[in-house]
Formats: C-alpha cells, structure tokens, sequence
C-alpha cells in the first residue's frame, strides 16, 4: 500500500518549509507567497496525488465545511428533492451536507438534533418545526451556529422565502370575479402561506376559512357536506394530503363543480387534474439554492446577523399552464439516466 503523501513530502519536494505550504494551501498569507513558488506548489500536489486532512483542515480553521439539515423524512417526494437540490448546492461550493431525519416524530427531534450538532456543523438548514417553548428551539438558539429556515417566518432564525401575494391576488381575484364568496385554505400553520392568504382574500372582499393542513378525510368530507352551497366555496391547497382528501370529498357530491387553486412547484406531481382552476407557482429549487447560498456566506462572513430575505415571486397559472408545467416536469424525470446494474458494478 502506499505511503500517505504529507505537507512535508509537498515541502521537501518543492524545497520550500512545510509552514509555507501548510499557509498557502489553506489560504493563509497566499498573497505574500511568489507566484513561481506557488506554481511549484499546484504542481507538487498535483504530482505527489495529495489529498489533504479534512480533520486537519477542521482542527486548523476551526470549521469544517459541512452543512446540516434536519427534517421528517424523504418518503414524501418534496423533502427528497429539497434534499438533493441543497446537496447539489452545498457541493459546488465545497461544503458536505449532512442530513438527520426525525421520521415525523416530535419526540426524536431533540435526540437527532443534538446528534447532528455533536458532528460539529458549520450551519444548519432546519424543516422541521420549533415552537418558542420548545426544547428543540433552545438548543438551536445554543448552538451559535446560523441557522437558515425556508419559507417560515422566524424573528430567532433566518428566513428565505417566496412572495406570494403576485399569486394568491390573482387567484382571488378570480375567485372574486366568478362570484365565490368564501375560500378555503388548507396550508401547514408555521408556514407564510396563511398570512399571505388571508391578506389576499381581504383584499378582495372575500370570506377566508383556514382549514388545518392535519385534517383527516373524514374532517374534509364533514366540511364539504356542511356547506349549503359547495358552487360558492373556493378552495387554495397547498399540500399533498389535503389536496387528496378534499378531491375524493367532492366527487361525492353530484354536479359539483368547485374550483380549487393548489400551491405548485417543480418537486410536486398531481396526476388528478379534477377540479383544479390553477395553480400558484413558487420556484422551491431557487428558494433552496439560495439558502445554502446564504448560510455559507453567514458561515464565512460570521457578522452577517440573522434576517428574512425575498429571493422569488410566486405567479398564477391557469389550469392549462399548470398542466404543461406538470408534464414538463414529468418529461424531465423520465429523461434521468439512472446507471445499470452493470455499471453499479
């Protein structure tokens, strides 16, 4: 086996001091070192084949270019993306992302997150909630690490998020023009959905009802059967579940035709186009790009404070625009060259 190549094997070969090498490789004074020497030294790497000391370079900078991200699970496609995207992202920036699941159980969250502190993170991406009395919050707030949430508004943390009102103003407005009078919107409740929501139905004089992203089938199907007259209620949905939920309610129901506005972006797939008036597009790969983005930059600039930061703005599609994006979408997975079994191999 062969010999593990050192910063002295870089120095003798060169003819320079190991503390010279061991500052130019890691940045340190890079300017104070002659342009030949610093050619010797790519070249001298690049020969010897030297791959350096990640714990090394961690005990030395006091980082160690690794990004955390906790959340429920990857079985529900959005978080698989999500996660696929940040890691694409962290990468071309030469951070590893470490990721821990809570499986959904609240009662894991502190475990996995002190596990994954426990790594000695730069920065972390949080998906999962964190109300203000919760243990999981406090230990976040110890960490004094950044810590970057998506699209949930947060004063303790930092938050990248979408505006949404482009899309839910022009949602209701035609909800409004149609002559609905009430709208029903079903979003998760630490989300910026809800306020948005309510804002945008003010705006056009319309009745708002939030229905808890949590209601079971038979909640939706109860509220469905309780109104007098289903033609008059609007629905905005932004989540798998209840989107599922309410289109099985109201196919029970003869001759209804409600109008329902989901929430779209190009990690959600909907094959059941029933119902559906529009959609309100967010740009989630852009959102979760420029997370990273932002929490390396907070990671290496630590003087940037925690803020809130607009990076897209969400547009209404109507139905055909929606199903285009969708079977674009669809176009695109089925041109993914997944590697053979032989060449796993």
């Amino acid at each position: 086996m062969a010999e593990k190549i050192t910063l002295q094997d870089i120095a003798r070969h060169v003819g320079v001091s190991k503390a010279l090498v061991s500052m130019y490789l890691n940045n340190k004074t890079a300017g104070r070192v002659a342009e030949e020497t610093k050619r010797k030294i790519d070249q001298a790497v690049k020969d010897l084949n030297y791959k350096p000391s990640l714990m090394a370079q961690a005990l030395s900078s006091g980082k160690t270019r690794t990004i955390g991200m906790i959340c429920g699970g990857l079985k529900n496609p959005y978080f698989a993306y999500l996660v696929e995207d940040a890691m694409e992202e962290a990468a071309k920036h030469g951070y590893q992302l470490l990721l821990a699941l809570t499986r959904w159980i609240p009662q894991e969250e502190e475990k996995v997150l002190e596990n994954l502190l426990q790594r000695q993170i730069d920065g972390l991406i949080s998906c999962i909630d964190t109300p203000r009395d919760s243990s999981t919050r406090q230990i976040l707030l110890d960490s004094k690490i950044p810590v970057f949430r998506m699209n949930e508004p947060e004063s303790d943390f930092s938050n990248i998020s979408t505006d949404l009102s482009p899309g839910l103003n022009e949602a209701m407005r035609r909800f409004a023009e149609e002559g609905y009078h009430t709208v029903h919107g079903s979003f998760y409740a630490n989300s910026i959905w809800p306020a948005a929501f309510m804002e945008a139905a003010k705006a056009y004089r319309l009745n708002a009802e939030i229905m808890s992203e949590s209601l079971n089938e038979k909640d939706i199907r109860q509220l469905v059967n309780s109104q007098s007259d289903p033609q008059a209620h609007g629905y905005i949905v932004n989540g798998y579940r209840s989107l599922m939920y309410l289109q099985k309610s109201l196919a029970d129901i003869p001759d209804s035709r409600p109008s329902i506005v989901i929430g779209l972006d190009d990690y959600f797939i909907l094959q059941n186009f029933d119902c559906i008036k529009g959609s309100i597009y967010t740009d989630t790969p852009e959102i979760i790009r420029s997370t990273v983005q932002r929490l390396i930059k907070s990671i290496e600039t630590p003087a940037i404070s925690n803020r809130s930061e607009i990076v897209s703005q969400s547009i209404f599609l109507d139905r055909d625009a929606s199903a285009k994006r969708q079977q674009k979408l669809l176009l695109y997975q089925s041109a993914i060259n997944f590697p053979s079994q032989a060449e796993r191999i």
